[in-house]
């Protein structure tokens, strides 16, 4: 997947329910990393959108397929395809910062996420909760969606943590996750005057 954060979720989603795998790939990192873990995973197609589109086809040269989603026919059906897909499926590819070396891909699976999320019981989220994490995990994403919670990502590498705290209320979130290297660095933008009402 290279995407827009605000696409993610979704694109992930309309992978996962072709029975498909995705590896998110982020445009800020150097384009070195990128093609390590397109060419590690063995990607068949990139999925990206028109803000990622000439990335994308410099990534994709002439090794890959490329798929627009914002070129998509609306009116293609919607309905889920009905697939049987096995817990031990891949969900996705996580890749680590690689800081001590080439990065390395740690495989989800459907189970490996429905167990964790079944066992991760301190968020409580429910139907009322906009959860946001802060960071790029894509598993968080799945702890609001199954608990029927609002998903609002937050990508520190893309937005910094400047106008968060704004976010934060303009979005009403009600839950806060993220690494507390990031929460420290988040709290010290503050004013002390900030008011959360709903977090």
């Amino acid at each position: 997947l290279l995407v827009d954060q605000e696409s993610s979720i979704v694109a992930g989603m309309g992978v996962l329910k072709t029975g498909g795998f995705y590896v998110p790939l982020a445009p800020s990192h150097p384009r070195a990393r990128n093609n390590y873990i397109l060419t590690e995973t063995e990607a068949a197609l990139i999925l990206t959108d028109r803000n990622h589109l000439a990335l994308a086809t410099e990534l994709a040269q002439t090794n890959y397929q490329i798929i627009n989603i914002d070129e998509l026919d609306p009116g293609l059906s919607t309905e889920n395809l009905g697939l049987p897909i096995s817990p031990d499926a891949f969900a996705y590819i996580a890749y680590t910062s690689g800081s001590t070396g080439e990065p390395k891909g740690v495989v989800n699976t459907h189970c490996r996420v429905i167990h964790g999320i079944g066992h991760d019981k301190r968020f409580k989220l429910g139907p009322a909760d906009r959860f946001t994490n802060v960071g790029s995990s894509e598993s968080n994403a799945f702890y609001a969606l199954l608990s029927g919670a609002g998903s609002f990502p937050w990508y520190v590498k893309e937005e910094g943590l400047a106008h968060l705290a704004d976010w934060l209320v303009q979005e009403e979130i009600t839950v806060y996750r993220s690494g507390p290297r990031v929460f420290r660095e988040f709290v010290s933008t503050l004013t002390g005057k900030e008011e959360f009402p709903k977090l």
